[in-house]
């Protein structure tokens, strides 16, 4: 989908390594996958990769196109999209509450507001 070239340098810019960049959060143990993510400026990986700035930043761009375009082709995940009443129960009282004892008129609006959610 990218060649070696294109995917060696989004590998450089998004950090991603042959052992993977995340640990999981509970027992911090890494967990070989990789999470995309930038802790270099465009410049700065522009000079890591003997770039110019502007050219390394068109590149990845049409790089980030081509792997969203290949995204949408994938199967959606499933998608937990339910409302907790429980907690926002909680969340509206709490700021209903807080509203009435501080004087403070945008907490009990957004108290009505999560109502009207929910």
């Amino acid at each position: 989908m990218l060649g070696e070239e294109d995917a060696a340098t989004a590998a450089e810019v998004w950090n991603v390594t042959a052992g993977g960049n995340f640990h999981e959060e509970a027992t911090g143990r890494a967990t070989g996958a990789n999470v995309l993510h930038l802790t270099e400026t465009m410049k700065g990986s522009a000079m890591a990769l003997g770039t110019d700035e502007r050219e390394l930043a068109t590149r990845m761009e049409d790089i980030r196109e081509r792997l969203l375009e290949a995204r949408s082709r994938r199967v959606r995940p499933g998608l937990d999209d339910k409302v907790l009443t429980d907690w926002n129960g909680l969340m509206i009282a709490a700021l209903a509450k807080a509203g009435a004892a501080m004087g403070e008129p945008s907490y009990i609006e957004a108290a009505r507001r999560a109502t009207a959610f929910i």
